[in-house]
């Protein structure tokens, strides 16, 4: 999909919203190979690591929080305030439809991400560094992130991200999920300023299911997370209505 694209996703053929992603993951594994054979000493974990011990369902539980914001506020919107949102799609298709990109958000996204983006943070991110030495000692980038960014993230997470965030010894660890959680958001920005920030928590949230439970635990919950607000919009489609356009498109990551 386009970064900034303000055309729903749902009138966007499948093929191509599947081709896009494509095109970007083979973008960031052909960078990853090249990174990690040059200089991959400054990448603190590895892919396998990550990955954990595949599915975890109590991982999901962990998070539950973010299902009952993904399902609380559209039906808010459906069921108290009679909204609804307009297609000309029949509802069985929008759901259908719905799945499918749940399922290409869920994968493509959380390995792009959460996987081979953060790991080539690492070393990117020594490099603007070592770029940025002579303007600040230690590097302009870890001074910013180290004192501002990174503690501001941990605040702003309730500090469930501590471990990983505020380990000044690998200080580029917790500078990589930051940088990689921003890049994540704007990647959103075509939802709104409350969609942007969504996604920014939602990004942090699916970091902590990788460190805690492994990517395919994040890949399950972001594909889930995603699928409850495709089936409401589809199941309460009916005629048009900004209010519940812009509720989706904000909870949607």
């Amino acid at each position: 999909m386009e970064r900034r694209a303000t055309v729903d996703p749902m009138e966007v053929p499948p093929s191509t919203v599947t081709w896009a992603y494509a095109k970007m993951l083979a973008a960031s594994v052909v960078a990853y190979f090249i990174l990690r054979h040059f200089w991959g000493r400054y990448m603190l974990t590895s892919f396998s690591q990550l990955e954990g011990h595949g599915f975890v369902l109590s991982g999901l539980n962990h998070v539950w929080f973010i299902f009952a914001w993904a399902l609380g506020l559209p039906l808010l919107a459906t069921l108290v305030l009679r909204q609804r949102y307009v297609s000309n799609t029949p509802r069985a298709v929008q759901v259908i439809k719905g799945m499918w990109l749940s399922v290409n958000a869920g994968f493509f996204e959380e390995v792009l991400f959460r996987g081979l983006m953060f790991l080539n943070a690492m070393v990117m991110l020594v490099f603007l560094n070592w770029l940025t030495e002579w303007l600040v000692n230690g590097g302009l980038v870890k001074w910013l992130y180290v004192h501002w960014f990174v503690p501001l993230a941990n605040w702003a997470t309730f500090h469930a991200l501590q471990p990983q965030l505020m380990d000044h010894r690998n200080w580029v660890f917790g500078v990589a999920i930051v940088s990689v959680t921003v890049a994540f958001r704007d990647e959103h920005k075509y939802l709104g300023f409350i969609g942007w920030v969504n996604s920014w928590f939602i990004g942090m949230v699916m970091f902590w299911l990788v460190f805690h439970y492994g990517l395919l635990t994040a890949i399950v919950a972001h594909a889930v997370y995603d699928a409850i607000i495709f089936t409401i919009r589809g199941l309460a489609s009916k005629k048009e209505d900004a209010f519940v356009t812009a509720i989706l498109r904000m909870l949607r990551v």
